[in-house]
């Protein structure tokens, strides 16, 4: 039973961290309710998944590719061991190292390891489907779900939080004005 569940959580990282995720970003919702606005929602939920769904998936990938290479060959559907191997380890962690900047800076940051993010995450997914087609094995794992689904949701959180931050602002200066021209 244990061999099971430490082999599934293995082979599933990437889903493991988006629950992982979620269930941060909606605890630090609910502790933070007297803050609680559209962007700190936004910038919440997108903080987490930045941090566990793509930081720490591709240091933890860097870390396969490093030390257990011939499994991280197998989990691809080759079974020896690439040449591009190491040139996704080096994708990876500059990924992953670039994400957990991007945490303490500003928008525009975070926007640019988004897009880093989708090539990344949308290549691999191509690559798998590419892949699966030759081999005529179409038993995806979570991890193509996940690289599928994560750009998408990031996308989303980044465009939500830009539009509320304008419609907050053009609130606030309609507010200014209205008070402006009753005093």
């Amino acid at each position: 039973m244990e061999r099971f569940v430490t082999g599934y959580i293995l082979a599933n990282i990437p889903l493991c961290m988006l629950i992982i995720s979620f269930i941060f970003a909606v605890y630090t919702t609910y502790t933070h309710h007297e803050k609680v606005k559209a962007t700190f929602v936004y910038d919440t939920f997108l903080g987490y998944i930045l941090f566990f769904v793509v930081g720490l998936t591709n240091l933890w990938a860097v870390c396969i590719n490093l030390f257990f290479t011939h499994v991280a060959s197998q989990g691809s559907g080759h079974w020896l061991i690439g040449p591009f191997q190491f040139i996704t380890m080096a994708a990876n962690l500059g990924l992953g190292i670039a994400v957990l900047v991007a945490l303490k800076e500003h928008y525009s940051f975070r926007v640019a390891t988004t897009i880093m993010t989708t090539c990344l995450f949308w290549g691999m997914a191509a690559e798998e489907a590419r892949t699966s087609a030759i081999l005529h094995r179409y038993d995806h794992t979570s991890t193509f779900y996940v690289v599928l689904i994560v750009p998408i949701l990031l996308i989303i959180l980044l465009f939500a939080r830009r539009s509320e931050k304008k419609h907050r602002l053009s609130h606030e200066l309609l507010t200014e004005l209205v008070f402006f021209c009753l005093s």
